[in-house]
């Protein structure tokens, strides 16, 4: 059975949450990217607990830090590690849908759209605490920042299907759109 037809036996009664390791053995199945409600089924269901964050956690004094847990063809899980004032640049994922959940912190997002004249603008932005979701496609502009005013670090957790291979990237300063690869944006979103 492929974790499409699975999901779409589960009834809400018959929903057990599972962990890291199990949300790792299910996308070993799909053999086509997942859509958005698939991936944020997952991440609603998926549990975390504080010493598996404390082991999966990566902090990078320069940039927030991206360790994978899994990719294939279809799908790729990562957990990010953000220190205090660490943001995103403002991105889409092109070609990619996107679920993020939060696992300790909170995360501020903000979402961009694009004026007529090429230049974009923050549409608003909201805050997501301990196990939140957010969830994007492929051409939402958006930028994740960790703008805790305790200080404190910020954990969350991706889902990309199909894994992303480009993305772009946007300036508020400019109406030039920068395209990155994979082996580029890994180091500048």
């Amino acid at each position: 059975m492929n974790v499409l037809t699975e999901l779409l036996s589960i009834t809400p009664s018959s929903v057990q949450p599972i962990c890291v390791k199990e949300l790792v053995s299910h996308l070993d199945q799909p053999s086509q990217p997942l859509s958005l409600p698939v991936i944020r089924f997952l991440l609603e269901h998926v549990r975390v607990d504080q010493a598996t964050i404390e082991e999966l956690s990566v902090f990078d004094r320069t940039q927030y830090h991206r360790r994978y847990l899994y990719q294939s063809d279809h799908v790729e899980v990562l957990i990010l590690g953000w220190l205090n004032g660490q943001r995103s640049r403002i991105h889409d994922h092109e070609g990619s849908n996107c679920g993020v959940k939060v696992l300790k912190g909170e995360a501020t997002e903000t979402y961009f759209e694009r004026a007529e004249n090429g230049h974009i603008f923050a549409l608003g932005s909201t805050k997501l605490e301990r196990d939140q979701i957010t969830s994007s496609c492929d051409n939402q502009i958006h930028q994740i920042s960790n703008l805790q005013s305790n200080g404190q670090d910020l954990v969350t957790l991706h889902v990309y299907s199909p894994p992303l291979n480009a993305a772009k990237l946007y300036s508020l300063e400019s109406n030039q759109i920068e395209k990155m690869t994979q082996d580029q944006w890994a180091y500048e979103i």
